[in-house]
């Protein structure tokens, strides 16, 4: 006769629904089968490709129009600022989607010193920077307080940005990333360009921009996910050749990473499609979820040896699904095991008994919740 567990686990295999999930998450994105998946590089120059481009809709249906929409939405984590860093009249017409404007350059990896020459040259003798902007935006806009918008965006994938390049360094080499670039930027701008700073990352984005310059706008690849590509995925007049590579990229942004090491395997955006059928399967696997965490969590306090007959089931059960539970947000190759956690959101406490691991009992509650909203989940 079959235990709880092998029971739990048949009914799951057998679910098409279920079966379909992890058929879509045990497998390759095409920038993964490159090795580009969590490239910044490689996202970087995708990104810039796609701000050049109307796709045939006109200014007002822009790819940057449409970036402009998500900076005005975000602008507020952007802290350092006492009044908006954009200006009303460049808000107004985006807003409207009346700016008018030409691309003057959409550059990836474009070296600082082009941009901030004059403040090199003021201040280290015209010695040459090798820092690189990920991309570097500069539009002609027209009837407006300003002749030039210019948008330099940090694109952060996997990591914080990146510390000073001297720590014992005064000065340009003594400050953050972000630092830098807004010191050298902001000081080389013409009264008549109008500048913004952009910190993109995967990350959820809150009150606070995560850039250690205060002047950074936040936004996250999900912004650009819904607003930006979804969209032009609904675009008739894209070619073939545009569309495949649109859903390539949503593609690598949908899937966590197969062969690479924990901290990359990460989701950085996600179609509403996925996430409804994460939402249904996390209602309807709730406890052998349960059960594969508590049995992952004793696996880390002890020894394999230690496990149960259907607890060494479970581990396997969940090392052959490292990518769907990855995707889940559970990633148990950094399992820190802790056997109670209380989850608190937006005023309520969920008690999650046996649930360890804050990052995974955290993920499971924030995915759980939004479709279940009861106080406690056993």
């Amino acid at each position: 006769m079959p235990t709880k567990i092998e029971e739990l686990i048949i009914s799951h295999n057998k679910d098409a629904q279920n079966r379909k999930l992890v058929a879509f998450y045990d497998r390759k994105s095409t920038m993964e089968k490159m090795g580009i998946a969590r490239s910044e590089t490689a996202h970087s120059a995708f990104l810039a490709n796609l701000l050049k481009s109307d796709n045939g809709l006109g200014l007002e249906e822009s790819a940057i129009m449409w970036l402009l929409h998500i900076l005005i939405e975000r602008e507020n984590n952007a802290t350092a600022y006492n009044t908006s860093p954009i200006p009303v009249d460049i808000k107004a017409a985006v807003l409207s989607q009346t700016l008018k404007y030409d691309i003057e350059e959409i550059t990836p990896e474009k070296n600082i010193d082009d941009v901030a020459h004059n403040y090199f040259a003021a201040h280290y003798n015209n010695q040459k920077c090798d820092d690189r902007l990920d991309i570097y935006i500069k539009l002609k806009v027209y009837n407006l307080s300003v002749d030039f918008i210019e948008i330099i965006i940090e694109n952060k994938v996997l990591q914080d940005e990146n510390g000073p390049k001297d720590p014992n360094a005064s000065g340009y080499n003594g400050l953050f990333q972000t630092e830098r670039y807004y010191a050298a930027c902001s000081s080389s701008k013409s009264l008549k360009t109008s500048q913004l700073f952009v910190f993109l990352t995967p990350d959820e984005v809150g009150k606070e921009t995560k850039a250690h310059d205060k002047h950074f706008i936040q936004i996250s690849y999900q912004d650009v996910l819904d607003t930006i590509i979804i969209p032009q995925l609904d675009n008739n007049m894209l070619s073939s050749n545009e569309r495949q590579e649109l859903e390539n990229y949503v593609d690598a942004l949908n899937l966590p990473t197969l062969d690479i090491q924990a901290k990359k395997r990460i989701v950085m955006a996600i179609t509403e499609e996925a996430r409804i059928d994460i939402q249904t399967y996390l209602k309807k696997n709730k406890e052998l979820i349960i059960e594969v965490i508590k049995a992952k969590v004793k696996e880390a306090c002890n020894s394999y040896s230690s496990l149960t007959q259907d607890e060494k089931i479970l581990v396997s059960f969940a090392d052959k699904r490292k990518n769907l539970f990855a995707a889940l947000g559970m990633d148990f190759d950094t399992i820190k095991p802790t056997w109670y956690f209380v989850f608190i959101t937006e005023g309520d406490t969920y008690k999650i008994v046996y649930l360890s691991t804050t990052d995974v009992a955290v993920n499971y509650a924030k995915l759980f919740y939004k479709s279940n909203f009861r106080n406690t989940i056993i």
